[in-house]
């Protein structure tokens, strides 16, 4: 893999931590996970 490849793969990981990041603080702040559930079913 060249330098470049490495550096959109390390982006990659980055912005998918961060929007997991952001999928999981409203589950964490909502009392209702089951509600949740179907939302992130989608996502995966």
């Amino acid at each position: 893999m060249s330098a470049q490849g490495l550096t959109l793969y390390a982006l990659e990981i980055e912005s998918l931590s961060l929007s997991l990041t952001l999928t999981e603080l409203p589950r964490i702040n909502t009392p209702k996970p089951a509600r949740e559930s179907p939302t992130l079913a989608c996502v995966t």
